[in-house]
């Protein structure tokens, strides 16, 4: 069963919100995985941020694209899922934490987050 946990303040200290070892600044400036920071654009790192906030509860593209850029996403616009994609990639086979809800939008599986070591990127 997938598990929801609140986001947390990463260890390091004020201006990081985490899920797990993902942790991003709360300007968006920074993003690291399990320390090591990850090379993403800011558009990504909003994004990510988007995702970390919500604890591993299902979030829908719209609210995604909303809370990254404060505005309204376009309908049938690809820009949600085009950012996920390339931040699976970076994020190479610890991508997988980021489930795709089929016709809704996406969450972050907590659970896979925390099994992964952190070498794979």
């Amino acid at each position: 069963m997938q598990t929801e946990r609140p986001a947390s303040r990463a260890a390091s200290g004020t201006g990081w919100v985490a899920a797990g070892p993902l942790a991003v600044s709360d300007d968006a400036m920074k993003a690291r995985f399990h320390g090591k920071d990850l090379s993403l654009t800011h558009a990504q790192r909003l994004i990510l941020l988007a995702l970390v906030k919500r604890g591993g509860r299902t979030a829908r593209r719209s609210e995604i694209y909303d809370q990254a850029f404060g505005r309204r996403l376009e309908a049938g616009s690809r820009a949600v899922d085009t950012h996920v994609a390339r931040i699976r990639r970076v994020l190479g086979p610890s991508g997988r934490c980021i489930v795709t809800v089929g016709r809704v939008g996406y969450r972050l599986d907590l659970d896979a987050l925390e099994r992964r070591n952190g070498s794979e990127i």
